[in-house]
């Protein structure tokens, strides 16, 4: 089983090889896959490859907010496992994750949470 872990916010010059050291301080990264847009340029996110379910957690715990060339990276759960690991709803019906649970669970949804 894939446990990815979605990365947003990037800034546009940030590599599979800077987001695979960062997330080698976890664990053992498996693969780094950022997404471009159709013309091919950066789209400012991507997904990091874990081989296990714990790793991925403590992965979106520590790393959520580090700032990667002066933004703050975004972290969340990526693919089909993430939707029954921790996605919430909304009142408005728009699934996220929330990546403090006090301020997204105690709150409605804020910048704290990736929208799905």
């Amino acid at each position: 089983m894939k446990w990815d872990v979605f990365v947003g916010n990037l800034e546009y010059s940030v590599s599979d090889e800077l987001l695979t050291t960062i997330f080698s301080e976890v664990g053992r990264v498996v693969s780094v896959r950022m997404k471009t847009e159709a013309a091919g340029r950066p789209a400012g996110y991507g997904f990091v490859e874990f081989s296990d379910a714990p790793t991925c957690r403590a992965a979106i715990a520590l790393l959520d907010g580090r700032l990667v060339n002066g933004r703050p990276m975004k972290g969340a759960w990526g693919g089909r496992q993430g939707r029954c690991a921790g996605w919430k709803t909304c009142p408005r019906g728009a699934r996220y994750f929330p990546s403090s649970a006090s301020s997204c669970i105690n709150s409605a949804p804020t910048a704290h949470c990736f929208w799905q």
